[in-house]
């Protein structure tokens, strides 16, 4: 049978298809009137911080008042050498300004418009037009919690990778995943880093030039967080995420038991007889050579169906060192999102994962007693 949100989304994919296509007209004439009226559109404010060569846009929409974890966000930025471009696609309360400026270069308020990439792109408008020397570009957005805990040190990783273009998970192409929709892989567009040699090239200026700034989700989606890794690969600049499934894989192999049980009982599932199967395998006396293989059958099934580090955040966290949560626009209470951060939660209670700072941990626990009407998104 057929899972329900399964068969909606494949209901919605001709309407969607279709509505993409309608929208391009209007999506072009939206963009020329944004840009010759930017000056108007936007407001600037000129932050305490300096500018170095480092530089993070940090998109956020919290139309119901600024989190403090964007605060935690700012300054950790601020404490790895960014100066940070806070770009708000909501307007900003006067204690919002405020408190953001001691922990920011500049603050652009603007009309939600294009939705995160089109205010990536008004942010490299604002830095372009400043003259900054940008020679480190890290791109962030508020759909995550980053850093979950202090001392994170995603960033410096990153710039040891020492390629062109990374991110926090690449996604993997719609072959492996079956999902028609994703025929690449590409890295998530909550977190983007840009060296030296991906600020200067041709595919990064022709992205953000021809980008539609569409407000339709299905193409700022496909336009934006699909095509942007596409032509940076095509132009043959090396991109890679920090954290790799075959990393995880490669890591459970080599634990006993009792460690694969625990990761069991903290994983998210979207299919119910995944749950029971799980289950199953988490009670079971016997650990031997075909439970193992079980248990590995069953988490290459539940990575084929969501983000790994989402179904097996367990060891996603505790092995590999992931350190941001997702948010999620719509949350009912059997969704991925929801379970996965209960299963979290659960696992900071228990003492299996590391707390995160206090001010993320409270809005962590609002958003799951409120879902999507907490502070922020």
């Amino acid at each position: 049978m057929i899972p329900l949100w399964k068969l909606k989304r494949e209901l919605m994919r001709p309407l969607s298809q279709l509505r993409s296509v309608t929208a391009v007209p209007f999506d072009r004439l939206a963009k020329w009137r944004h840009d010759r009226n930017f000056h108007a559109a936007v407001r600037i404010t000129i932050g305490a911080q300096g500018a170095g060569t480092k530089f993070a846009i940090l998109l956020i929409y919290q139309p119901k008042g600024l989190a403090k974890s964007t605060l935690l966000t700012c300054r950790h930025l601020v404490d790895q050498g960014y100066a940070v471009l806070v770009v708000s696609n909501a307007t900003l309360t006067d204690a919002g300004r405020a408190d953001l400026a001691p922990v920011t270069w500049r603050i652009v308020e603007r009309r939600n418009i294009g939705y995160d990439f089109g205010g990536y792109r008004d942010g490299l408008r604002v830095l372009a037009e400043a003259g900054a020397d940008v020679r480190a570009l890290a791109i962030v957005n508020d759909s995550i919690w980053w850093p979950l805990r202090a001392n994170d040190t995603a960033l410096q990783q990153i710039e040891a990778l020492g390629v062109d273009m990374s991110g926090m998970i690449m996604r993997p192409p719609g072959k492996y995943r079956k999902r028609r929709s994703n025929d690449a892989p590409h890295l998530q567009s909550y977190f983007f880093w840009f060296g030296p040699k991906a600020l200067k090239s041709e595919a990064f200026a022709t992205f953000w030039r021809d980008y539609p700034l569409s407000s339709l989700k299905y193409n700022a989606i496909r336009q934006g967080e699909l095509q942007l890794t596409r032509m940076m690969l095509a132009a043959g600049l090396s991109v890679t995420p920090l954290f790799h499934l075959t990393d995880l894989l490669d890591g459970l192999a080599q634990k006993d038991a009792a460690y694969l049980r625990k990761s069991l009982h903290y994983a998210a599932f979207r299919d119910p007889a995944m749950a029971q199967t799980a289950k199953a395998l988490e009670l079971a006396t016997d650990a031997g050579t075909q439970w193992r293989a079980a248990v590995f059958d069953l988490f290459m099934q539940m990575i084929k169906t969501s983000e790994f580090h989402l179904a097996l955040r367990y060891p996603s966290f505790d092995m590999l060192g992931v350190n941001f949560l997702k948010k999620s626009a719509a949350e009912p209470k059997n969704s991925m999102h929801h379970v996965g951060r209960s299963n979290y939660l659960l696992a900071v209670t228990n003492g299996d994962l590391p707390p995160p700072m206090p001010e993320v941990m409270a809005e962590i626990e609002e958003r799951h007693r409120l879902g999507a009407v907490a502070v922020g998104r």
